[in-house]
C-alpha cells in the first residue's frame, strides 16, 4: 500500500509538472497569436509535446485557453503579489491609501509593460482576453479583478463608511478601467509622438495622474508627486 501510494504521488507531482509546462507554452502561444490564431499544433510545438498531450490534459482549445487564464492571471502569485502595498497599509487613513494605490498601480504597469520575466505573457494575454475571450474567460478576469481590491475595498470603506456595495463595485471598475486603457489604446495615446511604445517618464505620469482621479473620485489627497510625474503631454 505505501509503495503504491508512493507511485500515485510521485504520477501526481509528474502530471502536476506536466501541466505547468503545458500552461506555460499555452501562455506563449495565445499572448503571441490571440486564441482565434493560436492552434494546439503551435502550442504543442512550444511545449515539444505532442498535439494529444495537450488534448489528454485540457480536452480541448477553450478549455486549455481557460485554464491558461486560471493559471497566468487569476491564479498566479506573482501577479497577486503586485498588490502587496494594499496589504501593508497597517493605519487606515486617507494619505495612506493613496500612497498604497498609487504603490499598486506603478506595480501593475510595470509588470504589463516591463520586461517579460517580472509576470510572463501578462499584456498578450490580458489584450487576447479583452479581444477573444468568452463569458466564462471573462467571468476568470472578474475574479482576480475583484480578489485583487479586496484589501482596498476594506480600507476605503473604513475611511469612508457611508459607502455602500454599489459604491464599492464603481472603484474596482473605475480602476481597471483606467489600467486597461492604457494597455488597449497604447496606439492612440503615442499618435501625436514619434515614440514607437511607451517611455518611463510617461508610464510614471500616467499612474500617478490615474491614482489622482481615483482618490479624487473617492474625496482623498493625491499620493506625493514623483518628479516628472505631473509633466503635461501635447
Amino acid at each position: 500500500m505505501t509503495k503504491n501510494h508512493s507511485q500515485r504521488k510521485g504520477a501526481n507531482i509528474q502530471g502536476a509538472r506536466k501541466r505547468k509546462k503545458l500552461l506555460a507554452a499555452a501562455g506563449e502561444a495565445f499572448a503571441k497569436l490571440g486564441y482565434e490564431a493560436a492552434t494546439i499544433r503551435d502550442i504543442a510545438k512550444i511545449a515539444r509535446v505532442q498535439p494529444s498531450a495537450l488534448i489528454y490534459h485540457f480536452d480541448n482549445k477553450k478549455n486549455l485557453f481557460h485554464e491558461t487564464l486560471r493559471h497566468h492571471l487569476r491564479d498566479n502569485p506573482a501577479l497577486a503579489a503586485l498588490f502587496a502595498p494594499l496589504d501593508a497599509v497597517k493605519k487606515p487613513t486617507p494619505a495612506a491609501l493613496s500612497e498604497a494605490i498609487y504603490a499598486t498601480t506603478k506595480n501593475v504597469i510595470a509588470a504589463i509593460f516591463g520586461p517579460e520575466g517580472k509576470v510572463p505573457h501578462l499584456r498578450g494575454l490580458v489584450i487576447t482576453m479583452l479581444i477573444d475571450g468568452d463569458k466564462s474567460g471573462n467571468y476568470i478576469i472578474k475574479e482576480f479583478g475583484v480578489h485583487s481590491m479586496t484589501k482596498a475595498d476594506e480600507i476605503l470603506s473604513k475611511i469612508k463608511p457611508g459607502l455602500d456595495r454599489d459604491d464599492l463595485f464603481w472603484a474596482r471598475h473605475f480602476y481597471w478601467s483606467m489600467i486597461l486603457y492604457l494597455v488597449l489604446c497604447e496606439k492612440l495615446l503615442l499618435a501625436h509622438t514619434d515614440d514607437k511604445q511607451y517611455s518611463a517618464e510617461f508610464l510614471e505620469s500616467y499612474a500617478y495622474r490615474m491614482t489622482a482621479a481615483y482618490c479624487d473620485r473617492f474625496g482623498l489627497p493625491s499620493p506625493k508627486t514623483p518628479s516628472g510625474a505631473g509633466a503635461a503631454r501635447d
